[in-house]
């Protein structure tokens, strides 16, 4: 094999832990020089950027990586067809956004003021269906270390054009936008060239193909979406109230994903390892095995992260976001219970049985948006946080009851450390193979 699973995850994390200084550094100087509710402003727009294809895609490019890591297609039948339909959604997309803010639904002047703001969003959106539907088909061809390559590539680009503005312009909103416009323009560029260098592309509509993602990925779409919804929808909520509101909480949930860099760096590499073993018994044990090391991993840092953002948050972003502490506190339990959901429903849609994934999101995210309704509008910036973490916790809860019913797993299994993890993990370490 070309990069086996183990050096492919060491990859992943390698990368996420160089990128992460540059990003961070970045998120400090957005932070202090746009102050919270100008942060907040700039939030509340990218939402409709990153909501654009979770919303928009149907489900089709978890097919698309399915399909292909499956071998049952390859990418040179495929990847004109996923073009096809990343401009399809990606125009439709900016066709809504516009709607959006001619009819001042969601997004009124408040945001944005005239066309030529909106720009860079409606441009964003059907270039990031593009660098969607191309990462998919890269990621169903294991192509971990050239995504790598582009995730760390991000950061730079971004800090680099911030940086330009800085000395020679301005940051505003719509210049940050313009910044996050050029990186993602790159990045698909790059990668699509990748592709095309890779494969003998068939300009064909491959109507077969289309028919089998469109039913694979829709029993797990809406799951999708609901999680979508679920990690973000608060930010909604917060945005409608206050802009300074959600600049504050923004930080505080920045913060508090950072601990899912382990977890989010084995998933892909998880699943497609899952879609390829054929023995059920080696996928359970690897589950198990992987869930326990990290469940405990993420626990300890989340302790640790606590301590260290009580007194961090305010001294490195300044008194106006020591607001940020207190949620930054109570999400992070949520996020050590949302460990489990994102390891084991990798083995759900390894497995063909995508709609198990969906039924756990939706159930989180009908209890997040309960508690968004009744605890935002007293508690604020508090009142998100709490929502979120009983939200994650929630969807875990249901998560073991599947994985114990639907899959045989013992539950006990997945809380109960053992020696040989550790042995398990050096060797990997060192050994780089599976």
């Amino acid at each position: 094999m070309a990069s086996s699973a183990t050096s492919s995850s060491l990859s992943n994390l390698l990368t996420r832990f160089i990128s992460f200084p540059i990003s961070f550094g970045t998120s400090i100087v957005l932070a202090k020089v746009l102050g919270p509710d100008l942060r907040g402003t700039l939030s509340y727009l990218l939402l409709f950027h990153s909501f654009s294809m979770p919303i928009l895609n149907l489900g089709l490019g978890t097919g698309v990586t399915f399909f292909i890591s499956k071998k049952d297609y390859s990418a040179d039948s495929t990847y004109f067809t996923s073009l096809l339909i990343a401009l399809i959604q990606g125009v439709f997309g900016s066709i809504l956004l516009f709607v959006f803010w001619k009819t001042s639904f969601l997004l009124t002047e408040e945001f944005i003021v005239d066309f030529s703001e909106l720009l860079p969003l409606l441009i964003l959106i059907p270039l990031n269906a593009i660098l969607f539907y191309t990462e998919r088909t890269l990621i169903g061809k294991s192509q971990f270390i050239f995504i790598n390559y582009m995730t760390l590539l991000q950061p730079i680009l971004y800090l680099s054009s911030i940086s330009v503005i800085y000395f020679f312009g301005q940051i505003t909103v719509i210049s940050v936008l313009y910044c996050i416009l050029f990186y993602n323009s790159v990045r698909t560029v790059i990668s699509v060239v990748k592709v095309l260098k890779q494969i003998n592309i068939q300009l064909s509509w491959n109507k077969l193909f289309i028919k089998q993602i469109l039913s694979y990925g829709l029993k797990g779409w809406f799951g999708r979406l609901a999680l979508a919804f679920n990690l973000r929808i608060d930010q909604f909520f917060l945005g409608s109230i206050s802009s300074y509101f959600l600049g504050v909480y923004v930080i505080a949930v920045q913060l508090a994903e950072i601990i899912w860099i382990i977890p989010d760096s084995l998933g892909p590499v998880l699943f497609n390892q899952i879609s390829a073993e054929k023995d059920e018994s080696k996928q359970l044990m690897l589950v198990e095995k992987i869930h326990r090391i990290l469940f405990f991993l993420v626990g300890f840092l989340a302790i640790a992260a606590g301590v260290i953002g009580f007194v961090f948050i305010p001294v490195v972003f300044g008194e106006e976001y020591a607001g940020s502490v207190m949620p930054f506190l109570f999400i992070l339990p949520g996020i050590v219970m949302q460990t489990s959901v994102k390891i084991l429903t990798k083995i759900f849609a390894g497995r063909g049985k995508i709609e198990y994934n969906s039924m756990i999101t939706l159930f989180g995210m009908g209890i997040s948006v309960l508690l968004y309704y009744l605890l935002i509008p007293k508690y604020g910036v508090l009142g998100a946080a709490v929502g979120s973490s009983i939200g994650y916790s929630a969807s875990s809860l249901l998560t073991y009851v599947i994985a114990v019913k639907q899959f045989k797993f013992n539950l006990t299994q997945f809380f109960t450390p053992k020696k040989s993890d550790f042995h398990w993990v050096k060797s990997k370490v060192l050994k780089k193979s599976i």
